[in-house]
């Protein structure tokens, strides 16, 4: 049999799985699979690479201290110190595990601080960080700490290649809870067989689960990391205490993760179904009963899906760094503004510079699919029909006159070559955001830009001395509107701060029990909401406390979602907040007590589909049926 190190130098890089097999197969430990493939990768010896991989969590450890001596996170806190303070056995009657989730929480709370965002380096250090931290409290020795940095940081430098976007199957959640019960079957001498199971357990409930909102709803990325911590000591633990049956090996798991983690929303659960097929359980009874050609098809399917994670597996190794660069690489973007903003960007390049680093490149990925949900908008296209009602008997009773006469084909075809170009506008706005090329506040600046230029030049119909006027005209209208907005705002963080919103649910919900009257209420909360805050903040208070009642009601999360924004929206164009209202009137010179007067129609149609939106089911998700959905 070839020495380990030879046999380790044809497979580079390897992937986790090939790992485990050769830990099996030459009967070693799986860290020094990983040290030896380290030593091949780096040029280092094996002590250089243990060194070297310490240092590796310097910034990071630098991190853990801030964040229990005071740290104030703007999305956790100061909830490290507080644990601090309180002494281990506070969560857990386990030193360990206590110590391991608040020096977790520790990481993030100080990689905040300093302006690195949760997610630096690989997949998300935060969980490596305060479990490493942890067994440093409990006496653990320098080389073994170094060995389980060693084994975390193998594992995440292989989620690091497969992490595209933001996603908590392959960041904290998934990358940690791999890790760390990697990490636990190595402490407790575990088999090779063992860590294979435990990291699939580990990582089994992660995939496909989604980067919530952190920035929108604070704490949230808490149970993300310390989740990770407890996913993963607990499988490592079990693993390594009583035989079970984890039949599906790590690469196949992991191959299934990434691309479920890139492929998002309807694809998820083909992937799953595809890739996890060949681990189904099959009975005998039912079994003897299938023909034996659906037995050979079944079998080259599921070779053929074997082969495939394979494959995706390696693909993955080969884009891998050595272990001790996985650190190395900073990951600004993600699903928050807050976070991934150009100015943050800044801020992180401007801290690794003042610890001594170098930023040699910075990569900016935009996945608009990952949030874009294309269907029938059947509630849009009947509050369209309705306000097309409205205007037709309006226009009949205020005696508007039209033309006289219907326009022939060629007229018809005259006026689209003459208004193509113009039409671009829509084309240009729509066709950016879905492809990724620009944001939709980039879309607007752009399509401006090019209206300016076609009016100008081809059209002739806008003089340039004209610009002036249109920005200043512009600039007082969004003036105003940026005003009553940031009053919004304020208003909205005052009743956040007050909990009036939960006060007037818990008022409503008090009344009756009647379905249709909650409905009733709840639409009227929203409509008052409507007309005093703007739709972002209203949509962030309400929706965690009308969620969970109107389900209980039998709606679904897409029903309320509609409700809730046709209420907002019609709150855009009632008194007093009205900011379209006030849009209107700056813009056409007609009072608001005027407009009103017509508006009362407008408003009673869009009731009309609201009410429909509210009651009727098959409005919002009969479409969805039909597609099976």
């Amino acid at each position: 049999m070839a020495d380990l190190k030879s046999v380790v130098a044809e497979k580079l890089p390897l992937t986790m799985g090939e790992t485990i097999a050769l830990a099996k197969e030459y009967g070693v430990r799986v860290v020094d699979v990983v040290l030896t493939e380290s030593e091949l990768r780096t040029g280092l010896d094996r002590e250089g690479v243990l060194k070297a991989v310490m240092e590796e969590y310097a910034h990071n450890l630098k991190a853990v201290e801030i964040g229990v001596s005071g740290g104030n996170s703007f999305l956790l806190g100061t909830v490290p110190t507080q644990l601090k303070e309180m002494g281990p056995g506070t969560i857990f009657a386990d030193v360990l595990l206590d110590k391991a989730l608040m020096y977790t929480v520790a990481a993030e709370v100080g990689n905040h601080c300093i302006g690195v965002r949760p997610c630096a380096g690989t997949g998300d250090p935060c969980p490596y960080t305060g479990f490493l931290r942890a067994l440093m409290d409990v006496g653990t020795d320098e080389t073994t700490l170094a060995e389980v940095a060693c084994l975390m940081l193998k594992v995440g430098s292989l989620f690091r290649v497969a992490k595209v976007t933001t996603g908590c199957n392959l960041e904290g959640y998934g990358a940690g809870s791999a890790a760390i019960a990697a990490a636990t079957v190595h402490l407790k001498n575990g088999t090779p067989e063992q860590m294979e199971k435990a990291m699939v357990l580990a990582m089994s409930p992660t995939i496909g689960v989604p980067c919530t909102p952190r920035v929108l709803v604070p704490a949230l990325c808490t149970a993300h990391v310390g989740g990770a911590i407890l996913g993963g000591m607990y499988a490592g633990r079990l693993c390594t205490t009583v035989e079970m049956t984890v039949n599906v090996p790590f690469d196949v798991m992991f191959a299934m993760a990434s691309l479920v983690h890139k492929e998002s929303a309807h694809h998820i659960v083909p992937t799953v179904v595809e890739y996890m097929e060949p681990f189904f359980q099959r009975t005998a009874e039912v079994e003897s009963l299938v023909s034996e050609e659906v037995h050979k098809a079944d079998k080259k399917r599921i070779e053929e899906t074997l082969e495939k994670a394979k494959e995706i597996a390696k693909k993955m190794a080969d884009g891998s760094a050595p272990i001790i660069k996985t650190l190395g690489d900073a990951v600004v973007g993600g699903s928050s503004q807050a976070v991934g903003s150009p100015t943050n960007c800044g801020r992180i390049a401007h801290e690794l510079l003042n610890e001594g680093e170098k930023v040699t490149e910075i990569t900016i990925e935009l996945y608009p699919e990952l949030f874009a949900r294309r269907t029938i908008n059947v509630p849009g296209v009947l509050m369209g029909v309705a306000l097309i009602v409205v205007c037709v008997i309006v226009s009949k009773k205020e005696g508007y006159q039209t033309t006289g006469k219907c326009p022939s084909l060629r007229d018809v075809w005259k006026s689209f070559k003459e208004a193509c170009l113009a039409l671009m506008t829509p084309v240009i706005i729509l066709g950016g955001i879905y492809s990724g090329k620009f944001t939709p506040t980039e879309s607007a600046v752009i399509a401006v830009v090019y209206c300016v230029i076609v009016s100008v030049f081809v059209y002739k119909e806008f003089r340039l001395v004209d610009v002036y006027k249109s920005l200043y005209d512009s600039i007082n209208v969004n003036g105003m509107t940026t005003f009553m907005v940031g009053f919004s705002m304020a208003f909205a963080a005052y009743l956040t701060m007050e909990k009036i919103p939960a006060r007037i649910a818990a008022i409503i919900f008090g009344v009756t029990d009647n379905r249709i009257l909650l409905l009733l209420l709840i639409n009227l909360l929203l409509l008052g909401v409507g007309c005093l805050i703007d739709n972002i903040p209203a949509t962030i208070i309400l929706s965690p406390i009308l969620l969970p009642i109107v389900t209980n009601l039998g709606m679904t999360p897409i029903q309320f979602g509609i409700m809730l924004t046709m209420n907002l929206a019609i709150g855009f164009v009632t008194p007093p907040y009205g900011i379209d209202l006030f849009v209107a009137s700056a813009i056409s010179g007609v009072s608001i007590g005027k407009m009103m007067k017509f508006m009362l129609w407008f408003i009673f149609s869009l009731l009309v589909v609201l009410m429909l939106v509210t009651f009727v089911e098959p409005v919002t998700m009969g479409v969805l049926h039909l597609m099976g959905k």
